[in-house]
C-alpha cells in the first residue's frame, strides 16, 4: 500500500513559525493541505482546482513526488536553474483524481484582477517536516497588508521583480519565518 500524500486537515505547528499570529479557526481554511511523503509533511499547498494543488517549487524534489496520487508540473522550469530569483517559485501538483469538494474541502479562487494595495490578507504557516506529521491539527495565521512594488523594493534587500507581490504588517511585530513560503496569501477569499 502507498502512503497517504495529501491531507486536508488543518495542521498545527509544534513550534510556531508565525510571529505574533494566531491559531486559525478550525476548518476556516478548507483549501489548505499538506503535501506529505511517507507520512511526513514536506510543505503546504493550496487547492486551486479540484484536481490541482499550487505550492512552492523549491520544497519538492523530483524524487519526492514520484507517486501515483499526483504528478508534478512545473509552471516555469527555469526556476530550478542556479542563480535565478524566486519569480517562478511555483509548482502545480496534479491529483490523479479530483478532490471531493465538501464543506471541509474547497477550492481557493484564483484572482481575476490585480489586488488592491493595502488590502488586508492572511498568510498560513508553512508545515516544517522536521516538526510535525500529518496527525497534527491546527494552522497558524497572520494578517498582512499588500504593499506597492516601490515600497517593497525599499523594504527588502533581496531582488524584487515585477512578478512578486509583497505584504507586511504596518505596525510591525508580525511576520512569517524562513520556510513559510509554501502557504497561500489569501485576500478576500482569493489567492
Amino acid at each position: 500500500p502507498y502512503p497517504k500524500f495529501l491531507s486536508t486537515r488543518a495542521l498545527p505547528l509544534i513550534k510556531s513559525r508565525i510571529i505574533c499570529g494566531w491559531e486559525c479557526e478550525r476548518h476556516s481554511q478548507p483549501w489548505q493541505l499538506a503535501v506529505c511523503h511517507y507520512g511526513r509533511a514536506l510543505c503546504v499547498g493550496v487547492l486551486v482546482h479540484p484536481q490541482w494543488v499550487l505550492t512552492a517549487a523549491h520544497y519538492i524534489s523530483l524524487r519526492s513526488v514520484l507517486h501515483p496520487l499526483y504528478n508534478m508540473s512545473l509552471l516555469k522550469p527555469r526556476f530550478l536553474s542556479p542563480n535565478t530569483d524566486n519569480s517562478y517559485n511555483l509548482m502545480l501538483l496534479q491529483l490523479s483524481e479530483p478532490a471531493s469538494i465538501t464543506e471541509a474541502v474547497r477550492v481557493l479562487s484564483l484572482p481575476t484582477e490585480e489586488p488592491e494595495l493595502e488590502s488586508l490578507c492572511w498568510h498560513l504557516a508553512e508545515v516544517a517536516s522536521s516538526q510535525i506529521t500529518v496527525s497534527a491539527r491546527m494552522l497558524q495565521c497572520v494578517d498582512f497588508y499588500l504593499m506597492s512594488s516601490d515600497a517593497c523594493k525599499t523594504a527588502y534587500l533581496q531582488k524584487v521583480t515585477e512578478f512578486m507581490l509583497c505584504a507586511r504588517h504596518w505596525e510591525g511585530g508580525k511576520d512569517t519565518c524562513m520556510g513559510d513560503s509554501g502557504g497561500p496569501l489569501a485576500c478576500d477569499g482569493v489567492l
